[in-house]
Parts: structure tokens; C-alpha cells; sequence
């Protein structure tokens, strides 16, 4: 491959402006909103004085509003609901300056003020693009699944035959990766969808393939890995190949515990599905409490992380039926 990688992967400079912008996810949603894009209304804080300045147009927003930083967050730390003026203010003294919950090395000096949209109406989605030269190919779909609390339990690997008008989605990520200057290599977009009224919005846009365990999920679910799809899209002169075709069924399943303090191991017997991928941090942690999700940071709640992999898909669901049946009742961290 070294002719290869020379010829179309060393000969091209990266805008290191454009992706700088892409990491903080206000200027990401002013661009896109710039573009005319559909995008969340939102508005960036910087310190604790911009909120006196900024405080009208915050309430012109409308309650609930979703509150996180603008830069470096990850697994929903950080993040908080609210409601109303009071909590908002509240929220806002107690987040800005603080550790941030993921990366503690790092404080929280910027945050982000959104519309809050409901998981009743909206379902979230990740895209996973490559680019090259200015054009875009998507090549992993996931579903986020969610529970009654908007908490994440599991994400399921999709192709384009199997969601009615997935495509207009992927059409508007696009249009997004183009007014956000993205000419090469691989972003990780996540996307809310309303698809019965035909709405969608960008949530954020990540300069990287999807990571672990959504990685081990698109193996075993699409024929071609992301190096030799690459190779395909840069050969092909940018003719897009969608994700049409799967070879597997793979789910990635969050599981939470409630009922036993530092569990030693996880109940799997009995699952028709193989186990791809396992982490396992439920031996650290106490029970947690059914309400937990009510301070809206799960960045250290996870009991357990697996991947389910089955060349069938009704004993898939059913495994991950059971899977939520055994921690609803206690049955799964033992």
C-alpha cells in the first residue's frame, strides 16, 4: 500500500482553523446555522458575567434547557436539564470553572446553552463519514436506544433499507461537513431526527471514527471495514457507498446496576448471542438507585459495557431482552 498511501494520502494539507472550530460545539452550530442549516438554538457562555449580558436571549430560548460544555465532553458528563430560571442560574455558578466530570485534568471554562428536545419526539442518531477531496461517504449508521428517562442503554448498527428516509439524514450531515470545511479523513456525527415531522438537528461533529464499542458493532454488522472502504472511496474518485448491505446482527448494550454494592461478575448464562466486547466496572461501584439519572451525568454510572454479536436478529432482541429483564429484577450483577 505505500505507493497508495503516498499518492492520495500524503499530498494534501489539513486546515487546522476548520478543525479547531469542529471541536467546540457552539461555533459548530453557528456555522451551521450560518449555512442555513437546521440547527438547535443556542447560545455560548464564556464566565459568569456573560449571563447577565446574554440573559434575555437565553429566555427567549424557552425552558427546558440543556446545559454542557462547549469543548471536550464525553459518555453525557456534564450535561444537565433544566427547567427553570432559578435552576438555570443555579446550574450555571455551580458548572462554570469546575473539573470537568470526564476529563479531570481540564476545566470547564466555556458552556453551551440549548433548546432542550425531547427523546419522545426526537431519536438520536450517529453517522460515521469518510472524506476525501471534498466529498463525503457515510459508512456506519448506530441508533441510539433509550429508555422511559432519555438514558442510554444500548446503540444498533443500521443500514439504509431498514429506516424510512435515513437518506434525507444523511443528506443534510452532509451539507453540514461542507459548510464545516471537511475535506479529508473520518468524523463521528451525532444527529437528532424527528422523522415523522421531517426534522433534524446536528448535535455535534467529532474529528475521528467511531470508537469502542461501536467499532467491534459495524464488524461484524457491515462487509467492508473503514481502512479498505477508504481505499475503495479514495480509488473510486468519491462515488458514495452507503451502508446497504449487512452480514450480521451486533448491538452494544449499557448496563446498570441497582441492586448489589461491588458485584463480582455479570450473568450472561443462557444467551443464544456471543459475547464480542465486555467492560466491566460494576466491582467498583455501589448500587445505584432507580432515580439516579435525575442529576442527568451518567459519565460513571455504567455498571457494565457488552457487545452482543448474532447472525440472527430475533435471538438478538431477545438476548437483549432478557439482558434488561435480569436488571430490572436483579438478576444480572451478581
Amino acid at each position: 500500500y505505500s505507493d497508495f498511501l503516498q499518492k492520495y494520502l500524503l499530498d494534501y494539507s489539513i486546515d487546522l482553523e476548520a478543525s479547531q472550530i469542529r471541536l467546540n460545539k457552539y461555533l459548530v452550530n453557528h456555522v451551521i446555522k450560518q449555512a442555513g442549516l437546521p440547527s438547535i438554538p443556542s447560545i455560548e457562555l464564556t464566565d459568569l458575567k456573560d449571563y447577565d449580558v446574554k440573559k434575555i436571549d437565553i429566555e427567549k430560548i424557552g425552558f427546558p434547557l440543556l446545559i454542557k460544555p462547549s469543548e471536550n465532553t464525553a459518555a453525557n458528563a456534564d450535561i444537565k436539564i433544566v427547567d427553570d430560571q432559578c435552576e438555570l442560574e443555579c446550574h450555571i455558578r455551580h458548572i462554570m470553572g469546575s473539573n470537568n466530570a470526564y476529563y479531570s485534568d481540564q476545566k470547564i471554562n466555556k458552556i453551551i446553552i440549548q433548546k432542550y428536545l425531547s427523546h419522545q419526539r426526537f431519536k438520536e442518531f450517529a453517522f460515521d463519514f469518510m472524506s476525501y477531496s471534498g466529498s463525503h461517504c457515510c459508512i456506519g449508521i448506530l441508533e441510539y436506544l433509550k429508555n422511559h428517562a432519555a438514558i442510554l442503554e444500548g446503540a444498533y448498527p443500521r443500514v439504509v433499507g431498514e429506516v424510512t428516509e435515513i437518506i434525507s439524514v444523511i443528506g443534510y450531515v452532509r451539507r453540514c461537513l461542507d459548510a464545516l470545511d471537511v475535506k479529508y479523513g473520518f468524523t463521528h456525527v451525532e444527529v437528532f431526527w424527528d422523522a415523522e415531522n421531517k426534522e433534524y438537528y446536528l448535535i455535534e461533529v467529532n474529528n475521528r471514527y467511531a470508537g469502542i464499542p461501536a467499532t467491534p458493532c459495524y464488524k461484524e454488522s457491515y462487509p467492508t471495514g473503514p481502512l479498505k472502504q477508504y481505499f475503495e472511496f479514495i480509488s473510486s474518485e468519491g462515488v458514495t457507498m452507503e451502508p446497504y448491505d449487512r452480514i450480521g446482527y451486533s448491538i452494544v448494550v449499557l448496563l446498570y446496576n441497582f441492586y448489589v454494592d461491588f458485584p463480582k461478575k455479570l450473568n450472561l448464562d443462557g444467551l443464544h448471542s456471543t459475547v464480542g466486547y465486555k467492560i466491566y466496572r460494576a466491582h467498583t461501584q455501589k448500587k445505584l438507585s432507580k432515580d439516579f439519572y435525575q442529576d442527568n451525568d451518567l459519565s460513571s454510572r455504567v455498571g457494565a459495557v457488552i457487545v452482543l454479536n448474532s447472525m440472527n436478529e430475533k435471538w438478538l432482541k431477545e438476548d437483549y431482552a432478557i439482558l434488561r429483564e435480569r436488571e430490572e429484577n436483579g438478576g444480572l450483577f451478581v
